[in-house]
């Protein structure tokens, strides 16, 4: 006997958004004994409406731009409804609610194959949205729930940044740039072929990798937590790839997988937090652009409070710089006296200075230390409390000794301050020489041709039969106990405490050729570059390469990447913000990293700025 039954396909359906799924309950209320076959059943869907937005709705699944639908039994022909509100058993119950269709169902006790399709047109045509099959055995006398989910059909993805993280750019069409070394998160949104998203229980699964990435780039993808739609995005370094994304629907009847692949580029941005003020120079303390420097020369991290020095050379006055972008003169002649130098001792803005043109930072101490140009030549020390002596030098020659009896003259020079011994070292410009200074004032030629005999040409050797032809940068990497100095044409690494002179990137003396190309070891070029840094992260140098306006980065191995401003083999002069390649300088000078930030400060002589590089 076959029994009389009647069946309620219910479809509840829960999404957050646009769009999306949740499980389905048929619900088969019993018959009275001894029933009769029966055909009567009942299938309730209901179609959320429309926003113009797009967004807004309340939770849903079936997607709003269903017209109608296709509901079969096992192998049988297919019952085609419209689901619109002229439509036979649908209705609007309230304003605002969703669409209510009660329709027809045929069904009989036994075990069947339940297959609902919906569509974006009617009668069945245009778009597949969404679809399922489920089995389920119906029990005449007895109430039956049939569980089923609509999987919805993804057409598209939705590719976007994740909120509030503004160092990440781009779309799935355009592809993404991004800081690198730093994480970033993206949302991967399914949509349908009306652009509806697609999520919740229903919704393709989405899986993430990267192919392609670049070497030393480091790019990878990983899933974040609590979201199935979100990812993060890291890399190790700078360079390219490819995101390559699946969706795969949730039911094999909702088609086959989705692959869409977006391009990557991690990479830095380059914005300027301090200067250009009073037509692009001048002197002003101030926050932003409201301050102004003369000449924005050495620049240095103070760790103690997170706050940068800048030597402001012409204005002979040293400047604090936060990372807000705001300039204050701490030491140095304040206006109307501002551009007075000289080599006076004093307290804060007492002392004068000689054109300072590069600073370094005691962490042990928090004293900062000066190498100046002209009025003396001097190595100053500044105290936390803001007391300013001469350490050593004072009057601008070559020697060798204790205090004033030493002579520097280190014009375009730099300083630097190595933690592990507690010396400074001094890239003495004109006199083609690295000095070691004491804290006590003791000054020593440790590479380069010793005292009175300047002797200037490029020659790699140890200690004083080495050669420097008026290097100027000097970094410090305590991991290998070793300085890195700039020349025109190329790096040079001084081990310490031997004093082994070598060139790490750049022609290879004594060749000696100007240009302007990435590569490794001695295929790469350089034009006068002036600042260089250690970054205690990752181990890597960075460059200012001021001719060739760019920031390059030099890993340990000497392989040469530029990360910013000009693009090899060309040079290209400007002002401006921005990812990469976007961003422009004008003659920058001096750099330091900040390890608190995981960032690059510059100084910008043409256009007087101070710009924060964030890796």
């Amino acid at each position: 006997m076959i029994a009389r039954v009647g069946i309620a396909v219910v479809l509840a359906f829960s999404l957050v958004s646009c769009g999306g799924g949740a499980s389905s309950r048929s619900v088969l209320p019993g018959t009275p004994q001894g029933a009769t076959a029966g055909t009567n059943a009942q299938f309730v869907i209901k179609v959320p409406p429309k926003t113009s937005s797009g967004t807004g709705r309340g939770p849903a699944y079936v997607s709003p731009s269903t017209q109608s639908v296709s509901m079969q039994v096992d192998s049988g022909t297919p019952i085609v409804t419209n689901l619109t509100p002229g439509s036979p058993d649908c209705n609007v119950p309230a304003p605002l609610s969703p669409l209510v269709c009660t329709l027809p169902l045929v069904v009989t006790a036994g075990t069947h194959t339940f297959t609902f399709t919906t569509y974006d047109g009617l009668a069945g045509a245009g778009n597949v949205l969404s679809t399922n099959t489920a089995p389920f055995t119906v029990v005449a006398n007895q109430t039956n729930v049939v569980t089923l989910t609509l999987a919805g059909v993804p057409a598209s993805l939705l590719v976007e940044p994740g909120s509030g993280d503004a160092q990440i750019v781009g779309s799935g069409s355009a592809g993404f740039q991004f800081t690198g070394e730093v994480p970033h998160t993206i949302v991967v949104l399914p949509q349908d072929a009306d652009g509806n998203l697609i999520l919740g229980p229903g919704a393709p699964t989405i899986s993430a990798s990267v192919t392609g990435a670049s070497t030393g780039s480091g790019l990878s993808v990983a899933p974040a937590s609590g979201n199935p739609n979100a990812f993060t995005l890291s890399s190790t370094g700078f360079g390219t790839g490819s995101l390559s994304l699946v969706a795969t629907p949730a039911a094999a009847s909702a088609g086959s997988a989705l692959n869409a692949s977006v391009s990557l580029d991690a990479t830095v941005y380059s914005s300027v937090i301090a200067g250009g003020g009073v037509n692009g120079g001048g002197y002003a303390d101030g926050t932003g652009a409201a301050a102004a420097f003369y000449s924005p020369a050495g620049v240095a991290v103070d760790s103690g409070n997170g706050d940068l020095y800048v030597a402001d050379t012409y204005a002979c006055s040293i400047r604090q710089v936060t990372t807000a972008g705001v300039v204050t003169t701490p030491y140095g002649p304040l206006p109307p006296n501002t551009g007075i130098c000289g080599e006076a001792n004093g307290t804060g803005n007492a002392a004068l200075f000689g054109r300072p043109s590069a600073l370094a930072y005691d962490p042990a101490n928090g004293n900062l230390y000066t190498m100046e140009s002209s009025y003396g030549c001097a190595v100053r020390q500044i105290t936390p409390s803001g007391v300013v002596t001469t350490l050593a030098g004072g009057t601008c020659g070559y020697a060798d000794g204790t205090g004033s009896a030493a002579e520097f003259f280190a014009f375009n020079g730099g300083i630097v301050y190595d933690p592990t011994d507690s010396d400074l070292y001094v890239n003495d410009y004109y006199n083609c020489a690295i000095r070691q200074v004491t804290l006590a004032g003791v000054v020593t030629t440790v590479a380069g041709a010793p005292p009175p005999t300047k002797s200037c040409s490029t020659v790699d050797a140890t200690g004083t039969a080495a050669r420097f032809f008026h290097s100027q940068g000097i970094a410090y990497d305590s991991a290998n106990q070793s300085l890195y100095v700039t020349d025109p044409y190329r790096i040079r690494q001084v081990t310490v405490p031997s004093f082994v002179v070598t060139t790490i990137a750049g022609p290879v003396p004594p060749t000696s050729t100007l240009g302007f190309a990435d590569g490794s070891g001695s295929t790469a070029s350089f034009r006068y570059p002036t600042g260089i840094t250690y970054d205690s992260t990752d181990g890597n140098l960075y460059v200012v390469d001021s001719a060739n306006e760019a920031i390059r980065q030099v890993t340990p191995a000497g392989v040469v990447t530029t990360i910013a401003g000009s693009i090899p083999p060309t040079p290209t002069s400007g002002a401006s913000n921005g990812f990469g390649f976007a961003a422009q300088f004008g003659s920058p000078y001096g750099v330091a990293y900040d390890a608190a930030t995981n960032a690059l400060y510059v100084t910008d002589q043409r256009n007087t700025t101070v710009v924060q590089v964030q890796l």
